[in-house]
């Protein structure tokens, strides 16, 4: 004898059936940490979890680490393999193989590094010389101010007078000429009695040389002096992170990221 179908029961039944499927889906998790070539730990970075094979499709799940030793942890990953991407200021990391098993966690050590910057065996490793530092820090600023791509450039050139260089990190005797620039090496103790004597402006300053395998790492900062009259709070300025490697003899370098305050 035919017996009706109560509508209502059957999708209901069909509906608890997908979701019960769908709480038993396999996912696992993936932690570690994160640090740079040097073993230094880095916090603050986001991490990218892209599902390339597995149970699902177009997963995709991003985490900041914000562990101050640079520890992570992502968890309810479904099962997989997966692509894994950071970046921080020029270093990075990918990583196309990570396997995500069912209900286990898989350890994963991300160690960010500039592009070109491999590790090197210490007999390899770049060996500055105040000539190179030199070289180095008139291409830098070839690259920054000529090509005016640091932050607030036009608010820099605009100053009346010299565009200042902080003298910490450099020699003052290292620079070349630069065309249409006019660029004075300061101390930053003369920087300070400046901006007391004639009022706030912006300078520029260069950090400190770091070898990295076969690259030398430098910053190159936009900040401002201000003196001591002025009561005053400035958002401007910013950086940019140069990678520089030796070619044929000769430094060629390139701004891998930067930042504006």
């Amino acid at each position: 004898m035919y017996k009706p179908i109560n509508i209502a029961v059957y999708f209901f039944a069909l509906f608890s059936s997908v979701v019960t499927l769908s709480a038993q889906q396999p996912v696992g998790s993936v932690s570690g940490t994160v640090t740079d070539e040097k073993n230094t730990v880095i916090p603050g970075i986001t991490l990218e979890f892209r599902l390339e094979s597995g149970t699902e499709t177009n997963t995709y799940k991003t985490v900041r680490v914000s562990d101050e030793n640079g520890n992570f942890k992502v968890e309810n990953l479904p099962a997989g393999i997966y692509s894994v991407k950071a970046e921080l200021l020029g270093r990075s990391y990918e990583n196309n193989a990570v396997r995500v098993y069912p209900s286990q966690d898989t350890k994963l050590e991300i160690r960010l590094t500039y592009r070109g910057c491999e590790r090197v065996s210490e007999d390899e490793t770049v060996q500055l010389s105040d000539s190179d530092k030199a070289d180095i820090v008139n291409r830098l600023l070839e690259l920054s101010l000529s090509q005016g791509n640091v932050p607030d450039f036009e608010m820099l050139k605009g100053q009346k007078g010299a565009i200042i260089v902080s003298a910490a990190n450099i020699k003052a005797e290292w620079l070349r000429p630069l065309p249409n620039l006019n660029i004075t090496v300061l101390d930053q103790s003369d920087i300070q009695e400046k901006a007391d004597r004639k009022g706030d402006f912006l300078y520029i300053s260069v950090g400190k040389f770091e070898v990295s395998g076969k690259c030398v790492i430098v910053t190159l900062n936009n900040s401002w002096a201000v003196g001591k009259k002025s009561g005053r709070g400035y958002l401007s300025g910013g950086g940019l992170v140069f990678v520089f490697r030796k070619e044929s003899g000769k430094w060629i370098g390139e701004s891998v990221g930067g930042w504006i305050s």
